[in-house]
């Protein structure tokens, strides 16, 4: 180290130029690495950005994609709705109209129906006969070939002739008054 210290204090110009040439070569070996290492940093830094901004982008579909499923499922389930509202309402209209049809037909009936069930009655009654059995004998000629007989009738009621009679002046537009 000796040597060195006596050619630093020997030549002191050339010393100084020496240690600028090696401060330059070092700042130029030191700089070109740190400007390559500085552009790999920031390559990697692009990449890392434009890789998050892909992940953002499809997070983003995917946001999109999940709401208009979502809203083609709500929109699907209210027209669904709405049709079976529409459609209970058409059956209850319909339901109601009948069955005011139907109570205004048997409210319009209600006196022709006490009648038919008076007619009916009546023809239950005009239907009844009776059975009448009459038994004959004869002793025969001289005792001989004797012996009985019987003949059925049937024939209708007293009360049959009679509500029979009536029915028929009902069928004729002749109201008797004999009731």
């Amino acid at each position: 180290m000796g040597k060195i210290t006596s050619f630093i204090k020997g030549h002191p110009v050339e010393t100084a130029l020496l240690a600028g040439v090696a401060a330059i070569a070092l700042y130029y070996l030191y700089a070109s690495n740190s400007s390559s290492s500085g552009a790999n940093q920031e390559a990697a830094l692009q990449n890392a950005y434009f890789q998050a901004e892909g992940l953002q982008a499809q997070a983003g579909a995917a946001i999109q994609v999940a709401n208009i499923n979502a809203n083609a499922a709500t929109t699907l389930n209210q027209q669904n709705t709405n049709a079976s509202v529409v459609n209970n309402s058409t059956w209850a209209t319909a339901d109601t109209t009948i069955s005011e049809s139907n109570n205004q037909t048997a409210t319009a009936a209600l006196p022709y129906a006490e009648e038919s069930d008076l007619i009916g009655a009546l023809a239950g009654v005009a239907s009844q006969t009776s059975t009448t059995t009459q038994q004959s004998s004869s002793s025969g000629f001289l005792g001989i070939g004797g012996g009985s007989s019987s003949s059925t009738t049937t024939g209708p009621t007293a009360s049959a002739l009679a509500a029979g009679n009536y029915l028929d002046e009902l069928s004729n537009g002749n109201y008797p008054s004999n009731g």
